[in-house]
């Protein structure tokens, strides 16, 4: 495992809330970034395709892409969001990234 993607991986070790490691929006983004940079295909790719949301800040169309990594003793899940608008200055991407221990 190389050094960008052991930092990633630390990064997620360390937001232990009760047992569950995540990382949401640009946090994600930026996991998945890195995990994309230096693995040149996930274990497992889905799109998710379309759906409408509705919530509190407004409603949309939006589109998942759903990644499945795993690194050694690690299992990453990603829900990428396709469709966000990001904030000015923020990266492009957002995703929700959990990490599990691959049994």
């Amino acid at each position: 495992m190389n050094i960008e993607i052991k930092e990633a991986i630390d990064q997620l070790l360390s937001t232990n809330n009760g047992g569950v490691y995540e990382a949401t929006g640009e946090d994600g983004g930026c996991i998945l970034n890195t995990l994309q940079s230096y693995i040149d295909e996930p274990t497992f790719s889905q799109d998710l395709g379309f759906y409408d949301y509705v919530g509190c800040e407004g409603k949309g169309h939006y589109r998942h892409q759903l990644h499945v990594y795993i690194i050694e003793e690690y299992k990453l899940i990603i829900l990428e969001s396709i469709d966000e608008d990001p904030c000015p200055g923020g990266t492009c991407t957002y995703a929700h990234v959990q990490l599990f221990l691959n049994a």
